[in-house]
């Protein structure tokens, strides 16, 4: 399809400083894509485009589009694209020295990882100890969850223990940051303090990379929140020419401190001579869908650039049963009959289905799971790995271990897992904590002698394969063999998105610590939650639970802030439907306590008073 003149116009822009209010389904990433052909042009050898997304799935798309135009040494020759996060990981990793940090850093991910930590932390200053402890010694867990999200808040402010007011947290966030540093261990709040701190304190460093990086893209900027944003101006100073490409519309995360107002009004208040772009065609969707997501944002003015009608329904049930038989017998009518305006056989990877919470899918996963419908579930942005198997837990245990030369955290977990009593303390000779057990245990360590030499996937994949044939219990050989064709994905991926002479345990793990190497199931049909289907679009969408209180959710109701995020979350999950759309609610809610009447949406009931 040809470029529209208001496309063209941004791309052959030649202003400094850009912000493009994109719509939905208006075509952004194919402007950033044609931006980003149109400055490779003239770009002079050694300088390169920085492109920063809010995920890595949108990452890796632009990355494939980028692909169609570059082999891939080109590719990391001229583009870097990521997340925020993974470009800062990769300034704290090459410059923490800097600021007096030294070794591998290892990532905790894991909110276990870092709630053992705050234990730690707790147990050694006993002033504290009848705060956070019960009686019986035993963390008390509401205390210890309020008292890290205090600092998680601290840290989105980008606030180090000194800019603390409150001397009680100041004392337990300086002990919390002096242990994970002793550890050689940092956070995700961590990444993007540290990376400030490196380019503040470092003019030279900060001046190197604003050399390398002479444009920086910024996509999904509506959803910036205060540590990203500053990030972001420290990135690039007053050197960078910068296009922030976004959706005031679309900002659904400000129960995470994301504003649209830092695109809107902070990036012109901080920048000088901002040029505005609006694309207001939309490629993606039918006329009604477009219709309905206008009753819900009166902002969006798109014009519809599809020819079809579509289809919008509002649908009534009596409870959530007769909800889900619904779903699951549109689905098998639109993939046995097709529809009329969809030209292709329908396959169930074309469909989603849409909740506020991933609550409202229990009867639906029943139903499907009752009529073996395969289905796929997004309703976490969760990064980590979970493996099932004892066995595979340990060697993931030992490889971050392996990876931390410090006695930390993981290292002090495996040692208690396998041999309570062991007084050795050099992970190098963990072998020897295994010289009594069972054959099995002695090939992981093998395995792990191979890592110690080398990331040799082949090598260690052979012993893993030959470990996992030699486990006599059938349950635990059936969990096992299931975590390592996991793992395997996991190399793969990790080999593709890397040069063989870059490779590293710490790499491998800080990709997977980051999401990176992250593999998505999508076979069947996805439900989702509806901060989970952002980005992503569907011929069929289901919005299903839209009841008053579930969707919008009951604590938005008397707060005209939240209810805004509601509307925002609502358009969301409309605009993803590229041709048909099917909403409903019930008049009937089961509780674990009962049955109650419900009422249904105010969102649904402004669509049944003006929708055609």
């Amino acid at each position: 399809m040809e470029l529209s003149e208001n496309q063209k116009q941004i791309i052959q822009s030649k202003d400094k400083y850009t912000m493009v209010i994109a719509g939905a389904g208006s075509g952004k990433t194919r402007v950033i894509i044609e931006k980003i052909l149109e400055i490779v042009k003239t770009l002079p050898n050694g300088k390169k485009i920085l492109a920063l997304t809010f995920s890595n799935k949108a990452a890796q798309e632009m990355k494939e589009r980028l692909m169609q135009y570059f082999n891939e040494d080109d590719l990391e020759q001229k583009v870097f694209v990521g997340t925020i996060h993974n470009f800062c990981m990769e300034i704290v990793k090459r410059r923490s020295s800097s600021i007096g940090i030294f070794g591998n850093l290892q990532i905790y991910e894991d909110d276990t990882d870092r709630m053992k930590l705050l234990v730690q932390v707790l147990f050694s200053l006993p002033q504290f100890h009848d705060a956070f402890f019960n009686d019986d010694n035993k963390p008390n867990q509401d205390a210890f969850k309020t008292l890290m999200a205090k600092i998680i808040k601290e840290k989105k402010e980008l606030k180090c223990p000194l800019d603390i007011e409150d001397e009680d947290l100041k004392t337990i966030y300086q002990e919390y940051s002096n242990i994970m540093l002793n550890q050689n261990a940092i956070d995700f709040e961590d990444i993007l303090i540290y990376a400030n701190k490196i380019l503040k304190e470092n003019q030279s460093i900060s001046n190197l990379y604003q050399s390398i990086y002479p444009y920086l893209f910024v996509d999904e900027a509506q959803d910036l929140n205060f540590a990203q944003y500053e990030t972001i101006k420290i990135i690039a100073g007053d050197k960078m020419s910068i296009m922030m490409v976004g959706d005031p519309n679309q900002g659904i995360y400000g129960f995470n401190g994301s504003s649209s107002e830092f695109m809107t009004n902070r990036f012109n208040n901080d920048f000088k001579d901002v040029k505005t772009f609006e694309l207001l065609e939309n490629y993606r969707s039918t006329k009604k869908i477009i219709d309905a997501a206008s009753i819900i944002e009166p902002s969006f003015k798109m014009t519809v650039v599809y020819p079809i009608k579509g289809e919008f329904q509002i649908q009534e049930f009596e409870n959530e049963k007769a909800e889900a038989n619904f779903v699951l017998n549109k689905i098998k009518s639109l993939i046995e009959n097709g529809h009329p305006d969809i030209d292709k056989k329908i396959e169930n990877t074309d469909i989603i289905v849409i909740g506020r919470n991933r609550y409202v899918f229990s009867e639906l996963e029943k139903t499907f799971k009752e009529k073996s419908i395969e289905f796929n579930t997004k309703f976490s942005n969760s990064n980590n790995i979970i493996y099932e198997s004892d066995l595979f837990k340990e060697f993931i245990l030992g490889l971050k271990a392996l990876n931390n030369s410090k006695i930390g955290l993981h290292y002090q977990e495996l040692i208690n897992l396998l041999s309570p009593n062991s007084q050795n303390k050099d992970i190098y000779h963990i072998s020897t904590i295994y010289k009594n057990k069972e054959n099995e245990y002695k090939i992981l360590c093998e395995t792990w002698k191979i890592l110690e030499n080398e990331l040799n996937f082949s090598k260690i994949n052979q012993k893993l394969d030959e470990f996992i044939n030699k486990i006599g219990d059938d349950n635990e050989k059936f969990l096992t063999l299931h975590d390592f064709i996991l793992w395997k994905e996991l190399c793969e991926k990790y080999i593709k998105q890397s040069n063989a002479t870059n490779r590293s345990l710490d790499g491998f793990l800080t990709s997977i610590s980051l999401g990176i190497t992250n593999t998505i199931k999508e076979n069947g049909i996805t439900l989702s939650s509806v901060h989970m289907s952002k980005g992503l679009q569907y011929k069929i969408v289901f919005i299903i639970g839209v009841n008053q209180g579930t969707f919008p959710d009951y604590r938005a109701i008397y707060d005209p802030k939240q209810m805004e995020e509601e509307r925002h979350n609502f358009f969301v999950a409309i605009t993803r439907a590229e041709r048909l759309c099917y909403v409903s609610y019930v008049k009937i809610k089961t509780f674990p306590w009962g049955t109650k009447n419900v009422v249904p949406s105010v969102f649904t009931e402004e669509l049944k008073n003006q929708i055609q």
